[in-house]
């Protein structure tokens, strides 16, 4: 008998270690990835990317360090290639804790039969349990952009952009918030032309005025 069944890898893990079992959801390549938005779509790897540029900001300001520097290049690859390792490490860490507190870890995706039976697929093998009380955040639904984006190589959602295999010679970022304008800043660091647009009086809305006001 289980007490508490947690479906989804995300923040509902902040639950987990003291009170039972969790059952994240898999989804391709996100099968088996702890933490999900956070360490594997989120502000982590993102944090990666501008390190990153932050390198390339030191470098093209190097003379004012009194270093010269007449050159360099940077691999894109390699960039994300770090990013979605920092992401991993995480993950990895996240993972640990599950063990090491004892929580009972079942990889698959979850359907519920019933009130209090929960059936996790994974590999052709369904394992069946009961709980007294299940645990369940509904998925966001994607934007309008992110539907686009499946018909046009135009339109990023924040998944491609975290993600890309060449460098756009322009970007058009909708919305300020804080996600928007990390991207703004990594790409245009490395040298992309970018535009960001903001429905508000100012970028960074929910924030601080005097953050906004920051350049």
């Amino acid at each position: 008998m289980t007490d508490l069944i947690i479906i989804g890898v995300g923040l509902a893990l902040c639950c987990c270690y003291s009170c039972g079992p969790a059952w994240p959801e898999g989804h391709g390549d996100r099968a088996g990835k702890y933490g999900r938005h956070l360490p594997q779509l989120g502000c982590i790897p993102t944090k990666a990317l501008l390190r990153s540029s932050e390198i390339a900001n030191l470098l093209n300001h190097a003379g004012d360090f009194g270093f010269e520097i007449k050159g360099f290049s940077f691999d894109l690859k390699k960039i994300v290639e770090r990013s979605r390792k920092v992401a991993n490490q995480l993950s990895t860490g996240v993972k640990f804790l599950m063990k090491k507190n004892k929580i009972e870890v079942v990889d698959g995706t979850p359907s519920c039969s019933v009130r209090v039976k929960i059936e996790v697929t994974a590999k052709m093998v369904r394992n069946r349990t009961h709980g007294q009380e299940y645990h369940h955040r509904y998925r966001r639904t994607r934007t309008c952009a992110a539907r686009a984006g499946a018909r046009c190589k135009l339109v990023w959602t924040y998944r491609e952009a975290m993600v890309p295999e060449t460098m756009p010679k322009s970007l058009l970022v909708v919305g300020s918030g804080a996600i928007g304008i990390e991207f703004a800043s990594f790409y245009r660091t490395l040298g992309v032309e970018v535009t960001v647009v903001e429905v508000m009086d100012r970028i960074l809305p929910v924030e601080d005025e005097e953050v906004s006001g920051l350049r």
